[in-house]
């Protein structure tokens, strides 16, 4: 949500306020001729409320790294993405709880995982079955 969060600071690095508010104009600027594009300036969850099932082709999650939060997300964006579609999001083999919420969503779905840039960012396949 482009939103500071005083207890991800130790773990996350030294985002200030302004870093996040020039991010969220960056981005804003680089998408506002896409007609297709809407960004949503929310929490994951609250995010994933705002979007059909079966309605993304693609989604990438980047948000709370704790596993919980990872396996929370995985859970409510996963309907979201149709048939054959991807799942993908990062951070995977860094010191958090993405790693340990990826194996147990993947093992609940039945799913394969699949990596990228040395098991840093991690993808699934949505069944079409």
């Amino acid at each position: 949500p482009w939103a500071f969060y005083e207890e991800s600071q130790k773990d996350y690095g030294t985002y200030k306020v302004e870093d996040l508010k020039e991010a969220f104009k960056y981005v804003s600027e680089r998408f506002k001729n896409y007609q297709n594009v809407e960004i949503i300036r929310a929490d994951s969850l609250t995010a994933a409320k705002k979007i059909e099932n079966e309605a993304l082709d693609f989604c990438y999650v980047d948000a709370n790294h704790d596993y919980k939060f990872v396996l929370d997300d995985l859970r409510a964006w996963y309907p979201k993405i149709k048939k054959k579609g991807i799942l993908f999001g990062d951070n995977c083999v860094d010191p958090y709880g993405v790693q340990e919420a990826v194996q147990e969503f993947a093992y609940e779905k039945k799913l394969l995982v699949h990596f990228s840039d040395f098991y840093e960012q991690f993808f699934l396949f949505k069944k079409q079955f």
